[in-house]
């Protein structure tokens, strides 16, 4: 066998070196015709889009402690004739109690006691306008407990937009309801509650669309109240003051619809609704 000179050796495999390098720099595509490979950066996979945010919770009043004082008053009357301090709690199961303390009164007729929505109310005849909670007949006891029934069962669950309690005598059954007199005003108890609820400030956005009717404003230039205009909405009128739905609803309860609906989510033209926490 003959061998090749070193340098020869060398030469020869620097040529089979250059060969196996190109080799490795081409490609063939089965017809013999070698095609340059294309360097490409290595695949990387696609970065999802972020999750959409979710939507605010809507606005919920905080709910009532249980086993808490929710409101008091003191029973007035014109020279003294009736007097009392009257309490509202909440027990541990949801219900609501109320209890009458120091109870005296020189008259003899029957007399009702009923928690009423309407503000200013004068010594008179009763003649109950909006919502009312009406609580068994009066005893002559001093101190008195009556069942008011669950929370759940309340116009948002809360009686803080009671405005006071009411105490009448009961007339005859001939004369119930004569002249829209429903019993002669004896005492009114002011309710003060107890309620700390985050109410959001109302702004007016303008009138618009659905939202047209009138506003009446607080001594601070903020609106108070809104009377609604034909084809006004609940969601609109929420809008025009910034405000969640169920804030005008929770402001507003003790609503009741011509046909007798507490609390309905339609609004009807000419009917007042609270925006403001002092309103209610």
């Amino acid at each position: 066998m003959r061998r090749l000179p070193p340098r020869v050796r060398s030469a020869a495999a620097a040529v089979g070196l250059v060969a196996l390098l190109a080799g490795c720099a081409s490609r063939s595509d089965g017809t013999g015709d070698d095609e340059p490979m294309i360097s490409r950066p290595p695949s990387s996979s696609p970065v999802p889009s972020p999750a959409p945010a979710a939507d605010p919770a809507r606005w919920a009043p905080v709910p009532v402690s249980p086993g808490s004082v929710l409101g008091t008053g003191t029973l007035t009357s014109p020279g003294g004739a009736l007097t009392g301090t009257v309490e509202v709690t909440s027990d541990h199961d949801g219900g609501v109690e109320v209890v009458l303390s120091g109870f005296a009164t020189s008259d003899p007729r029957m007399l009702q006691a009923t928690f009423s929505s309407t503000p200013g109310a004068t010594f008179s005849c009763y003649n109950p306008e909006g919502y009312a909670f009406a609580l068994p007949t009066l005893g002559p006891e001093p101190d008195q407990e009556f069942p008011m029934g669950r929370l759940d069962d309340l116009p948002s669950s809360d009686p803080s937009f009671l405005d006071s309690l009411v105490v009448y005598a009961v007339p005859e059954a001939a004369e119930v309801g004569v002249d829209g007199c429903y019993g002669d005003i004896l005492a009114i108890a002011e309710m003060q509650w107890n309620s700390t609820q985050d109410i959001p400030p109302a702004v007016d956005a303008g009138a618009r669309a659905g939202a047209s009717g009138t506003v009446e404003l607080t001594a601070a230039g903020t609106p108070a109240t809104y009377q609604v205009a034909a084809g006004d909405t609940l969601s609109d009128i929420a809008e025009r003051f910034t405000l969640d739905p169920e804030v005008i609803l929770y402001l507003s309860a003790g609503r009741i619809s011509p046909q007798g609906i507490v609390d309905d989510e339609t609004v009807y033209a000419g009917e007042t609704l609270k925006l403001d926490a002092s309103a209610r």
